[in-house]
């Protein structure tokens, strides 16, 4: 009785072994649909850029870096009120201070085209307090 237990035990921990290897692959399907994302926007291809970053969204809504560049292929596609919603989002779920500080640079960003320069002040102001 006691070898067959060490026997199953065995094959138990190979399987749980071989189950968090696999997991370990298959994580963070964004990440991929991010990388995809970015080498159409490098090759000046916004749309196309911007359906790979909604899928990588569509998998992790809250996934910051996918919110952020897809503000900067709304921004390039001219889609101001777009990409403002985008940075808003990505400076509140932004965890270092400097990717904090190049959102609200954006925000600045679009205010200033938006000739809003009040807004754009402030918001390239909260960049250097990010930073």
């Amino acid at each position: 009785m006691i070898k067959a237990f060490i026997k199953y035990r065995s094959v138990l921990a190979i399987v749980i072994s071989l189950g968090f290897t696999l997991n370990a692959f298959g994580q963070q399907p964004e990440k991929k649909l991010l990388r995809k994302g970015n080498q159409l926007y490098n090759v000046s291809n916004y749309v196309a850029a911007n359906q790979k970053y909604t899928e990588a969204l569509t998998v992790n809504p809250n996934y910051d870096k996918g919110i952020f560049n897809q503000g900067n292929a709304y921004y390039y596609q001219e889609q101001l009120d777009s990409a403002l919603l985008n940075y808003e989002l990505a400076a509140n779920l932004m965890e270092t201070s400097t990717e904090k500080a190049a959102a609200w640079h954006n925000i600045g960003n679009i205010h200033f085209d938006n000739q809003q320069y009040q807004e754009s002040i402030d918001a390239y102001k909260e960049s250097l307090r990010a930073n």
